[in-house]
C-alpha cells in the first residue's frame, strides 16, 4: 500500500495533535480523576462513620473533619458538592428516619427517642420533628398505631 504525501502529512498532524493534547490535557485529565476518586472517598468514609455515630449528640462538621483529617470548611463543601445534601441536613435526616422508627415500634417515650436518635435537646426535637414532618412526634406515633391496627 503507497500512501501519498497528503496522506502522511494528515497522519503526521494526527499524531502530532494527539501528542500535544496529552502533554497538555492529559495530566490534569489524570490529575481531575485522582482528585474525584480521593474526594469520593472522603465523602464515602465520612458517610460511614456518620451512619455509626448520629446518635452522638456531638456529632459536628468540626469533628468529622478532624476524624478524616482535612480542614471544616473543605469538608462541608465537598460533602455538599459530592451528596447535594450539607452536613447537618444529611445527619439530621438520619436521626429523623431513626426517631421514625423508634415512635413506629417501640413504646419509648418521646422524650427518649429524641435522645436515642442523637438530638441534643427535646424542644429542637420537636422543632425539626414538626417541620420536617408536618407533625408532632405523638401525632406521628398515634397516626401510625391507628394504622397499624
Amino acid at each position: 500500500m503507497v500512501f501519498t504525501h497528503k496522506e502522511i502529512d494528515a497522519v503526521k498532524n494526527s499524531l502530532n495533535f494527539i501528542k500535544n493534547f496529552i502533554s497538555n490535557y492529559g495530566e490534569n485529565f489524570i490529575y481531575d480523576n485522582k482528585n474525584d476518586f480521593k474526594e469520593m472517598d472522603i465523602v464515602s468514609k465520612a458517610k460511614k462513620y456518620i451512619r455509626e455515630q448520629y446518635q452522638n449528640s456531638d456529632l459536628s462538621v468540626r469533628k468529622m473533619a478532624k476524624e478524616l483529617g482535612i480542614n471544616n470548611n473543605y469538608f462541608s463543601i465537598l460533602f455538599k458538592k459530592k451528596t447535594g445534601i450539607n452536613f447537618v441536613n444529611y445527619v439530621t435526616d438520619l436521626r429523623l428516619h431513626f426517631a421514625k422508627y423508634l415512635l413506629n415500634n417501640t413504646d419509648e417515650p418521646i422524650k427518649s427517642v429524641c435522645f436515642s436518635s442523637g438530638f441534643n435537646t427535646f424542644r429542637h426535637f420537636i422543632r425539626v420533628f414538626n417541620d420536617k414532618m408536618g407533625i408532632s412526634p405523638s401525632k406521628f406515633r398515634s397516626i401510625n398505631k391507628k394504622l397499624s391496627s
